[in-house]
C-alpha cells in the first residue's frame, strides 16, 4: 500500500504575498484519489495563461506575475505542486510523473 501525503491548509496560512483561493481537481488513481492544486484567477477573461513550474519549485514563484496578467485581461491558472497530494515512497515517482501526464491530457481537452 502506498501512503498519500496530504498538506493541511494551515501549512499555507501565513505565506506572505499569496492571497489566492485554493482549488483542487481530484484525480482517481490506482492508489486512491489524489488532489491536484491550482490557482484560477481572472478566468472570466477571454484568454488564459497556464503557468507551470518544476520540482522543487511551487506556484509561489509566480506571485508577482498573477495580478499584472489578470489586470491585462488574461486569465491565469497555476499548477501548484507543493499543496497537492503526493505519493510517499520514492519508487513511486514514476507514478507521480504519470499523474502529471494525466493533468497534461486534461489541459489538452
Amino acid at each position: 500500500m502506498v501512503n498519500i501525503l496530504q498538506n493541511s491548509p494551515s501549512d499555507f496560512e501565513d505565506i506572505k504575498e499569496w492571497d489566492y483561493k485554493e482549488h483542487f481537481y481530484t484525480l482517481n488513481t490506482e492508489y486512491g484519489d489524489l488532489r491536484i492544486h491550482y490557482v484560477d484567477e481572472g478566468s472570466e477573461n477571454d484568454k488564459t495563461v497556464l503557468l507551470l513550474h518544476g520540482e522543487p519549485d511551487w506556484g509561489y514563484i509566480y506571485r508577482k506575475f498573477i495580478d499584472p496578467l489578470v489586470e491585462n485581461n488574461l486569465g491565469v491558472d497555476v499548477h501548484y505542486y507543493t499543496a497537492e497530494d503526493k505519493l510517499k515512497r520514492k519508487e513511486e515517482l514514476r507514478k507521480q510523473a504519470e499523474k502529471m501526464r494525466k493533468v497534461n491530457d486534461l489541459i489538452k481537452e
